[in-house]
């Protein structure tokens, strides 16, 4: 699956985005794994969990905390409805990810940049518990 073309589906943050590679590990059980790359706002993670492979990304500023990026991608496109839109497989879903990532770069870091960070956050928690009460 994925894990051994994983190199291919990263590397562009590295050679274009000048993001490192902080890990790359398989877990000895279940055939997860996860990859995590740095930027100077933020952390993106490709984990692979329960045959279900998905993007997630924190901040360098706070600990712990991280969401899907299709969170952020919704809360820059399509604010009223995060988290709706699934894709029928990993690979598609991944893909679909990362042509996010190279189109909007510059838009993911200013939304987690040490300024904005919270405010991003605030909102998308907001927008979060709109949908909940519709």
């Amino acid at each position: 699956m994925f894990f051994n073309r994983r190199r291919k589906k990263y590397q562009f943050l590295i050679d274009d985005f000048g993001m490192s590679l902080v890990f790359d590990k398989k877990s000895k059980y279940f055939d997860n794994y996860q990859i995590q790359l740095r930027s100077g706002d933020f952390i993106l993670n490709y984990i692979m969990d329960r045959s279900f492979l998905n993007i997630y990304i924190e901040s360098e500023y706070e600990d712990g905390y991280s969401l899907p990026l299709s969170f952020i991608r919704d809360y820059i496109y399509n604010p009223d409805h995060i988290g709706f839109f699934n894709f029928p497989d990993n690979d598609s879903n991944v893909n679909h990810l990362n042509d996010f990532i190279r189109k909007d770069f510059n838009k993911i870091v200013d939304l987690y940049s040490r300024d904005k960070y919270k405010i991003t956050y605030n909102m998308i928690e907001q927008l979060l518990a709109e949908q909940r009460k519709n």
